[in-house]
């Protein structure tokens, strides 16, 4: 009978489904249980995804590893508005499952009174949300230009820049206004930088390129740009 629900639902797999499903509400352990009893608020984003199958899946590898980890069963039994983003995260973004699957610590930045975790997890929890439709479109660029804020101010706190340094959003970064396939153009503007005398003014601003694409690849990409103290840095924030 369930295996007919689920062709019902739109599953194309059902004989497999089911026994993917069975093991994600195996009664043996705790979050097995909760997920039992809350399934029923994920089953729509579920059956809705473009592929229902991959989205039940990719459910499957975030509660594998989230086995053991009692605060995401606890977030999930006491706030039906975690299980249902967790639903519609896994359900339209396999970007956002590999967030949670390699950090499922992730799953509490889905509730509805979350504290900030890392980055990606703001970010998933901007999926979640926009997945939802919880978060306007003009709302989601904001939210998303936030998280974008943060990981450029993380990775110049991390390179701790040696001379007056400031970056500039350019773009829908500049405007908050991204969306999920957006790049992040923003403009490095600093002070010379003192010449090399083994260099000369030329070699120091090669060395003061370099240092910059150094510090750079913490976490983001270089795009072309020029020399003299005016660099561009783009970073993909993939689906």
């Amino acid at each position: 009978a369930t295996q007919e629900l689920l062709a019902g639902l739109g599953f194309g797999r059902p004989a497999t489904s089911y026994e993917v499903l069975a093991g994600l509400v195996d009664p043996s352990t705790r979050l097995g249980k909760v997920l039992a009893h809350v399934f029923p608020v994920m089953a729509p984003a579920l059956a809705l995804a473009a592929d229902p199958d991959a989205a039940l899946v990719r459910l499957e590898r975030v509660v594998a590893a989230s086995a053991g980890d009692e605060r995401v069963a606890d977030a999930i039994a006491n706030d039906p508005t975690t299980a249902r983003r967790l639903a519609h995260a896994v359900a339209s973004s396999s970007f956002a499952t590999d967030l949670l699957a390699g950090a499922p610590e992730r799953v509490l930045a889905m509730q509805a009174d979350a504290e900030p975790g890392d980055a990606q997890a703001e970010l998933v929890s901007v999926v979640a949300r926009y997945a939802t439709r919880e978060l306007a479109p003009n709302q989601t660029g904001a939210e998303l230009s936030s998280v974008a804020d943060r990981v450029v101010r993380d990775a110049v706190e991390a390179a701790g820049p040696d001379l007056p340094f400031a970056v500039i959003g350019l773009g829908k970064l500049g405007a908050q206004e991204l969306n999920f396939a957006s790049d992040l153009d923003v403009l490095f503007v600093h002070d010379p930088l003192p010449a090399a005398p083994q260099f000369g003014d030329e070699g120091a601003e090669v060395l003061g390129q370099r240092r910059l694409e150094r510090h750079s690849q913490t976490g983001c990409g270089m795009g072309e740009g020029e020399f003299g103290g005016v660099q561009r840095l783009t970073r993909r924030l993939d689906r």
